[in-house]
């Protein structure tokens, strides 16, 4: 399986430095393009910044520093170091597929972890692969603490020194490769404490203290010095784009958050997981059937899931996407083969179940694969067409404004300042909250704006509304009209989407305006 892998990998790798490089964005998430232009101005001197004007703390940290090697050796170019960042990506998600093949081997056989490598094929779990974000570096993480938590009994109250702070340091590893597995964490530690309390010969508490002293203790040395240094250098613990999508303490219940293609991933996961569950408890293996074996902690990560999905319901206000459940993807994967296994097991004759859970799985991750690319396709040319005609025709002077910004501002070879404000500073939030818009945009030197949902209402006007998120402020707004457009793509049709309006035979178009020629509004809420 190694050998496969690895040639699956070398001739992936090949592709990608063949194939054009649109065709890579089609593969990939806009979002993955603040690592990419963030780590790039970072290996050129310019620190944490994705528009070159205003520091950021908007992403997770252990991804960006697995990509700063990358961008060193790649360069300022933007198409070496996309293609180098996709490099990275399938080594990752190749690791990944041989670790999920390892554990599941160890749980339940050759035929179990052949079928582990085909469900990581499907779409839903494929996408975090490689899409460019730190879930891919996550799957990886996660099928490495299942996997060493199953070897080596991390979760053992005597485990020792030694695998406690293995055990720490996967879990730290797995925080800060995203902030939100916080949930995990908690779930595990719980399961520990669960395990200590039902062991039939019941140890002193000490020896519980004593383990969580020394897993907490690695867990805490290695965050600290990443908060610190948020702390220092930007007055905040937590990075401004988990800030910018929380309401916590207060429930938020959005739309945005209980609607959408995120949410049903998510609830399917945690449907299928907790279905192979109550499988795996229920079904007795018959004499000399195969053994399959399930790893403890796989209970605890549901657990973990399962509070992050209800957290993302009561305090997530916008921009729950489908990968922000990525990290229920390798507990997923293990208890649904674990059970398919369990099943062949109880039902010894029904041999056909392997063969049609390995088609099933075949033709879904080859159809998925190739579909999800043409859906995003659309949307993705727009804004590398635009980004490639700003590189061109705008200004060397110019800065450009944007909402959704990522694959435009790494391609288009100027400044662009994030208007969503998840890649931008604290600044601008206080600016959305005080109604000085138009004086953050000058000391910016903005000079152009720019929208990837561009559509006119019956006046003319295209309102691009700009929350203070932060602040629980209306913010401001951008009232932009045909007449002050420089550059437009054709129009195009695009499913409708939490918190924003529904298309019609109009489409939406990415367009890009002067500043000098639109409209700042100070205060959105006095606008009809």
């Amino acid at each position: 399986m190694a050998a496969a892998l690895a040639l699956l990998v070398v001739g992936s790798i090949a592709w990608l430095w063949a194939a054009p490089v649109e065709q890579l964005t089609f593969r990939s998430t806009d979002d993955s393009y603040y690592y990419f232009n963030v780590a790039r101005h970072i290996v050129l001197g310019d620190g944490a910044t994705f528009d070159g004007i205003n520091p950021t703390y908007g992403f997770h940290p252990l991804w960006m520093l697995c990509l700063l090697p990358v961008f060193a050796l790649a360069g300022a170019a933007p198409e070496p170091g996309l293609r180098a960042a996709f490099s990275l990506l399938f080594v990752v998600a190749g690791f990944t597929a041989w670790l999920a093949y390892r554990t599941t081997a160890r749980c339940a056989g050759t035929a179990a972890a052949f079928m582990a490598v085909l469900a990581l094929g499907f779409p839903v779990f494929l996408n975090p692969l490689l899409n460019g974000l730190e879930t891919g570096l996550l799957a990886l993480l996660l099928f490495a603490l299942i996997h060493s938590a199953h070897r080596w009994d991390l979760l053992a109250p005597a485990a020792g020194v030694r695998r406690d702070a293995l055990l720490g340091a996967l879990l730290a590893a797995v925080f800060l490769t995203r902030l939100d597995t916080v949930f995990l964490l908690v779930a595990v530690f719980g399961a520990i404490v669960v395990r200590w309390a039902r062991d039939p010969a019941p140890r002193r508490p000490s020896v519980l203290l004593r383990k969580l002293a020394a897993t907490v203790g690695v867990v805490a040395a290695l965050l600290l010095p990443y908060f610190a240094w948020g702390l220092v250098r930007f007055g905040h613990a937590m990075p401004i784009s988990g800030d910018l999508k929380s309401s916590f303490p207060h429930p938020g219940l959005s739309l945005g958050s209980l609607m959408g293609l995120g949410l049903i991933s998510g609830a399917g996961s945690l449907a299928v997981s907790a279905l192979a569950l109550l499988l795996l408890r229920g079904l007795r293996r018959p004499p000399g059937a195969p053994r399959v074996a399930v790893p403890g902690i796989l209970a605890a990560l549901w657990v973990g899931s399962v509070l992050h999905f209800l957290h993302t319901i009561l305090f997530m206000r916008w921009g729950a996407h489908w990968w922000h459940y990525a990290s229920y993807g390798p507990m997923t994967v293990l208890l649904a083969v674990l059970a398919v296994a369990a099943l062949r097991a109880r039902f010894l004759r029904a041999r056909f179940i392997a063969p049609v859970v390995f088609t099933a799985l075949a033709v879904s991750a080859a159809g998925g694969f190739a579909l999800d690319a043409r859906l995003r396709g659309g949307e993705h040319h727009s804004w590398y067409e635009a980004a490639l005609w700003a590189r061109a025709h705008l200004p060397p002077q110019a800065v450009v404004g944007m909402r959704e910004c990522g694959l435009f501002g790494y391609f288009c070879g100027r400044p662009t300042v994030n208007l969503d404000g998840v890649i931008n500073g604290y600044g601008y939030q206080d600016a959305l909250r005080d109604h000085s818009l138009g004086r953050y945009l000058a000391a910016c030197g903005v000079s152009h704006i720019a929208d990837i949902r561009t559509r006119y209402d019956g006046a003319g006007r295209c309102v691009l509304r700009l929350p203070a998120f932060l602040h629980g402020g209306p913010g401001g707004a951008i009232v932009a009209t045909r007449g002050a457009e420089v550059f437009t793509t054709e129009p195009r049709l695009e499913p409708s989407q939490p918190g924003l309006p529904r298309h019609d035979a109009a489409g939406y178009s990415l367009a890009i305006w002067e500043l000098r020629k639109v409209l700042v509004v100070e205060d959105a809420s006095r606008l009809p």
